[in-house]
């Protein structure tokens, strides 16, 4: 006996859903739905049936909500694996886990067959060749009675709603074949139907199964889930080594335990993403966000981020062979600052080997921005400067930080003007640039009033800058570009990039070494169900847009993070929300990564540190584009010409003394023996 219930007695034997599956290593498993608490229940026998572990429930069910997961399928494939299937109880909306063999869980819910317009029934699947499996179903509503799809691995084909006509050789009239079951001897497909004479009718398919469905192919990669799909994830930091390796790093927390937020690192060599390990934690907790990472070339991984209880800017570094360990990562240290608080931290490395990190405090007497720099690979800081004074120009508070540099060494900033907690409404960005190594800056250029914020920067490797950001309206954001051929001297007017549909915010933004750009980000569909969207700026305009459907949903809290990859490949994480019906709906991690034109990239920099050191920031009035006075200093080859004179003079008067003394000698002699 594996589940029984009183309430099973007035249960149509068809509003059941019981299902049966066996996979090749003698795992067994039983799925149902109960008819009390209408979700489904599986129970699982690793030894071919003859034992059965306790019936697990598909939902926890003091948390369940309205929309249950219902007709639940395990699906074996060939070789070893399994996945899941199941329906919601509001919609017949398709949602799919791959067992994770590494860790004995199931993975992230995705939805999946999206473009079915009927709710799947008495699921057949048959095993194919290359670890393949093909899914024949029979559909309880929708314009056709069954459903063909092809799982290769890593995505289901397009769905083929098979239509069999033919002509009745007995009548010689057309006929249609309806109540279609099938199955699979080989790559063959054969199936019954009645006609609407009530006769049935047998056929078979004169192609394999793969070639009765349509041609559907997609320039993106399968999706693969690189956060824990039972935890919330934070927004990622994302950089790339010489090698093309793939290093990640996000805040993690358990629901039950939402205040601790360690930093988890991964890292995808191989074409696949190593198991999320946890590298940083600070010792008082609280929150950590927007961990921002940098590599040099020297082989050091640099990671920023916003974290502790008064939300202080943090530095780690690991040597790339050990960032994967805890125990390789340096002691987190708070960067400089004027007082205990920061946010939304921007790291960059220059040619010369100098780390700059600027960073808001968002609040308080000292709110602003800041640039902190090191030119000992993050062993030392200096002191934070004063890039901007918030309370100088009347800003309640500021809010994000974008720091780029271009090919002539400009630095150029977009920062965020922001409203009084609670409220975290953007007021407007801001532009601002810097041409002697951040000493003095502009003042700050409006560019978008209103609630615009999100901004986006990049300097291309053509000496290109593009600045985006996002305007709310009334129906949906609409997101916005400039950019300028001068280092920020002049820039375009300001044009609306054609989004689809409904975008989140967070927009990821990858330049190649050619000056082409490539933006990505978050749609949200019918259902709030979540696209990666996809353009490409080719010098004048923004082309060859596309759309690809994830499995998950969207939300304000979803994004893209987007970098290019040598052999021209972009790469994209995309924060999205798993769907609620098996517990609260959590942000998870998602990988995919599609070919580019390639574009040869410049050589990696051999860094030569700065020689001089670094100067201490001082409290200053706000910056215009006049320097600040300073006082010049002694430059080294003035400072070797004066050494030399006064060698000189040293020894023309030993010399002197040499004399007097040799003349006084001689005088005293021709005393003593006239």
């Amino acid at each position: 006996l594996l589940a029984s219930s009183l309430y099973f007695r007035t249960l149509p034997a068809a509003e059941a859903h019981v299902a049966v599956a066996a996979g090749e290593d003698g795992q067994v498993f039983v799925s149902w739905d109960d008819p009390q608490l209408l979700y489904s229940l599986s129970s699982h026998s690793p030894d071919g049936g003859s034992n059965w572990d306790e019936p697990v429930p598909m939902s926890d069910p003091t948390t369940a909500g309205g929309d249950l997961p219902r007709r639940l399928h395990f699906l074996p494939l060939p070789g070893g694996g399994w996945l899941r299937l199941w329906e919601t109880s509001l919609s017949c909306g398709l949602y799919q886990q791959p067992f994770v063999a590494e860790t004995g869980t199931w993975g992230a819910p995705v939805r999946v067959l999206e473009g079915l317009t009927g709710c799947l029934d008495r699921v057949n699947v048959y095993p194919l060749a290359a670890g393949q499996i093909a899914l024949w179903a029979s559909l309880r509503s929708g314009e056709v009675p069954s459903v063909l799809a092809i799982w290769d691995g890593g995505r289901w084909s397009q769905p083929w709603l098979p239509h069999i006509n033919f002509v009745n050789p007995a009548t010689n009239r057309p006929a249609a074949l309806d109540c279609l079951v099938a199955a699979l001897t080989g790559e063959q497909v054969v199936a019954l139907g009645c006609d609407s004479r009530g006769d049935v009718w047998a056929t078979f398919s004169q192609v394999s199964v793969g070639n009765l469905l349509p041609a559907g192919t997609s320039d993106w990669s399968p999706l693969q889930t690189v956060s824990d799909p039972e935890s919330e994830s934070g927004a990622p930091g994302l950089v790339a080594d010489p090698q093309g390796r793939l290093h990640a790093a996000w805040a993690q927390s358990r629901p039950n335990s939402p205040a601790e937020q360690p930093l988890f690192y991964a890292r995808r060599d191989g074409g696949a993403w190593s198991q999320p390990a946890q590298i940083l934690r600070l010792g008082d907790g609280g929150p950590t966000n927007t961990p921002e990472f940098s590599f040099d070339p020297r082989g050091w991984l640099h990671a920023v981020w916003s974290g502790g209880l008064s939300g202080q800017i943090y530095y780690s570094r690991a040597f790339l062979r050990d960032s994967a360990l805890d125990s390789g990562w340096s002691v987190p240290v708070a960067l400089p600052a004027p007082q205990p608080a920061g946010g939304s931290p921007a790291i960059n490395l220059d040619p010369t080997g100098r780390l700059r990190v600027a960073f808001t405090i968002p609040l308080n007497e000292d709110r602003g921005v800041y640039l902190t720099e090191s030119s000992d690979s993050g062993a030392t800081w200096s002191a934070a400067r004063l890039v901007f004074i918030a309370a100088q120009a009347g800003w309640a508070a500021v809010q994000d930080t974008q720091l780029a540099v271009d090919t002539s060494g400009r630095l150029h900033l977009l920062i965020v003007r922001g409203s009084l907690p609670p409220s975290t409404l953007p007021l407007g960005v801001f532009y601002l640039r810097s041409t002697d190594d951040g000493q003095t800056w502009s003042d700050p250029q409006l560019i978008s009033a209103g609630s615009a914020g999100f901004p986006r920067l990049a300097a291309t490797g053509s000496g290109e800058v593009h600045r985006l950001w996002v305007q709310p309206g009334a129906d949906q954001a609409a997101v916005l570009h400039q950019w300028s051929p001068d280092g920020g001297q002049t820039w375009s007017p300001v044009s609306t990039i054609p989004t689809p549909r409904r975008v989140e915010p967070n927009l990821g933004l990858a330049s190649d070494a050619g000056g082409g750009l490539y933006l990505t980000g978050i749609e949200a569909g019918q259902q709030d169900s979540a696209s990666l969207f996809y353009l490409r700026w080719n010098g004048t305009q923004w082309t060859d847009p596309q759309s690809l459907a994830l499995g998950y949903a969207a939300d304000a809290g979803s994004g893209a993070t987007a970098i290019l990859l040598p052999g021209g490949r972009l790469a994209v994480l995309s924060r999205v929300t798993s769907f609620a019906g098996l517990s609260t709906g959590l942000h998870v991690l998602a990988y995919t990564e599609r070919r580019v034109p390639a574009v040869d990239q410049p050589a990696s920099p051999t860094l030569t540190p700065a020689p001089t050191a670094l100067a201490t920031a001082t409290s200053a009035p706000s910056p215009t584009w006049t320097p600040i006075p300073t006082v010049a200093p002694v430059a080294p080859p003035a400072a070797s010409a004066s050494n030399e004179l006064w060698l000189r003079i040293a020894l023309i008067l030993a010399a002197m003394l040499l004399v007097v003394l040799v003349a006084f000698q001689r005088l005293r002699s021709s005393r003593r023996y006239p």
